[in-house]
């Protein structure tokens, strides 16, 4: 086995590229409207994840000088001797001991591992940036950005040197750390079919005509007709669609009052 490669810290002019980059780069993409005075709404994307942040213009600086202060961390953590190779091995060992317990808990025995006194202070100052503590840091905020610190260690163990993957790395710790005081957005699309899958009663009326005209008892207004049953259950199915479309668009009162009662009577 040869000697293990050491990763040399980046410079004060890399680090001030880099925490300058992540800025812009959210700020760009991410940013929506100021609320008050340097004050202002992120609709983030995180994967398949999308949620609101608020946050004022000195947290997003300290956030990503903060993302800095961990992944170069993490390289200290790399030159200690945590490889590739160990780190594959501590990863196993986990998963074998926890993965039928929670998925959660192989990762908090990667990252007890790993975890460092600096790691630790770390994340101490990113609870005071994002505002959290108490057992929401404990239990929601911490957990989350320990899973996607250890993400990025898996990535970038022996690998410091790529740029690339240390700036990419970077952005998605940015936007984990953001994440931290967040509220998800629902996907509007998910959201549709869940509920165009519950069942609904839907009442029949067939006029002197021959015409078939039904409604849901449940959704005030979603009334359909059809010269046949066939031609019926068809416009009945694009009404109910084109009905909670527009209730999820509009997302009202109205709607989340309809949302209680619909789960209530199925």
């Amino acid at each position: 086995m040869g000697e293990q490669k050491l990763y040399e810290a980046i410079t004060d002019e890399e680090r001030l590229e880099i925490e300058e980059s992540l800025v812009e780069t959210v700020n760009d993409k991410f940013r929506k409207e100021e609320l008050s005075e340097n004050f202002f709404k992120y609709i983030v994307e995180l994967h398949t994840s999308k949620f609101v942040a608020l946050m004022t213009v000195d947290e997003i600086k300290e956030s990503a000088r903060l993302t800095v202060d961990i992944l170069e961390e993490l390289k200290n953590i790399n030159n200690s001797g945590v490889n590739r190779e160990k780190f594959k091995k501590i990863e196993k060992e986990n998963e074998t001991k926890y993965a039928h317990i929670d998925v959660l808990f192989p990762i908090l025995g990667i990252w007890n591992y790993i975890r460092t006194e600096r790691l630790e202070a770390l994340m101490c100052d990113l609870d005071r940036v994002r505002r959290v503590g108490g057992a929401y840091a404990r239990l929601i905020a911490n957990p989350g950005l320990v899973s996607s610190i250890c993400a990025v260690y898996e990535r970038l163990v022996d690998a410091f040197e790529d740029e690339k993957l240390y700036d990419d790395s970077a952005y998605f710790l940015m936007r984990s750390i953001m994440r931290m005081h967040s509220n998800e957005i629902e996907d509007k699309e998910k959201m549709l079919e869940h509920y165009m899958n519950l069942n609904y009663v839907m009442s029949v009326i067939k006029d002197d005509e021959g015409m078939y005209t039904a409604y849901f008892q449940d959704l005030p207004g979603c009334i359909t007709c059809g010269e046949t049953p066939e031609e019926l259950f068809k416009n009945a199915e694009d009404a109910k669609r084109c009905w909670f479309k527009s209730c999820i668009e509009e997302g009202g009162k109205d709607f989340r009052t309809i949302r209680a009662d619909i789960s209530e009577e199925t």
